[in-house]
C-alpha cells in the first residue's frame, strides 16, 4: 500500500483489499434518536413517546459489543451519530471505550452542543479522526425556520472555531 495521509475516506488500495477479503472498512452507530433540534426534514429524530413505542435504544454495553465485533472483523473507521450524539448522557463513556479499541473515530453532530468543555473532553479521551458537522442554512433565521433553534448558525460557527483552536479535525 502507498504511504499516504489518512483523509476522510480510506485509500483505494485499502478498499480493494477489504472488498476482496470481506472486511467492513467502516461502521456507523446511531447512539440515540433524540436531538436538541426539531428539523422539518429529519427522518431519525424521535420524541420519548415515539421511541418507547418503537423499542429501546441500545445500551452502552450493546454498543460496545457491536464495536468489539467490528474491531474483530478488521473495521478501521467507526462513526458515532444520532439524533445528536452529544445529547446522550453516556456519550463520553462510549466514545472513550471505542477510541481505546483503536478505531479512527468520527462524530457526526449538528454542532450546537460543542463548546470548550467538549474540546477538553476530547483532549482527555482522545482526539477524534474527525468531527462531521451538519449545516442546515446560511443564517440564524434559516436555522430557526428549518430546525426550530435559536442562533443555530452562530453556535455552529463557534463550534468550528473551538474545534480549530484545539486542533480537532
Amino acid at each position: 500500500m502507498n504511504d499516504c495521509a489518512i483523509g476522510s475516506s480510506p485509500p483505494k488500495d485499502l478498499i480493494t483489499y477489504a472488498r476482496e477479503n470481506m472486511i467492513p472498512v467502516s461502521a456507523t452507530v446511531e447512539l440515540t434518536p433524540f436531538c436538541n433540534f426539531s428539523c422539518l426534514m429529519c427522518y431519525v429524530r424521535l420524541d420519548k413517546e415515539q421511541a418507547e413505542r418503537q423499542g429501546n435504544m441500545m445500551t452502552k454495553e450493546q454498543i460496545l459489543s457491536v464495536a468489539r465485533q467490528a474491531k474483530d472483523m478488521g473495521t478501521l473507521y467507526f462513526t458515532l451519530t444520532g439524533g445528536e450524539p452529544f445529547s446522550r448522557l453516556d456519550f463520553w463513556d462510549i466514545y472513550s471505550e471505542v477510541s481505546k479499541m483503536g478505531f479512527l473515530v468520527s462524530v457526526l453532530s449538528n454542532g450546537y452542543l460543542i463548546d470548550s468543555s467538549v474540546a477538553e473532553k476530547f483532549s482527555e479521551f482522545g482526539i477524534p479522526h474527525q468531527i462531521k458537522l451538519s449545516i442546515y442554512g446560511a443564517s440564524d433565521e434559516t436555522y430557526k425556520k428549518v430546525c426550530g433553534v435559536e442562533s443555530g448558525l452562530t453556535k455552529l460557527e463557534n463550534a468550528v472555531k473551538i474545534l480549530k483552536k484545539c486542533n480537532i479535525p
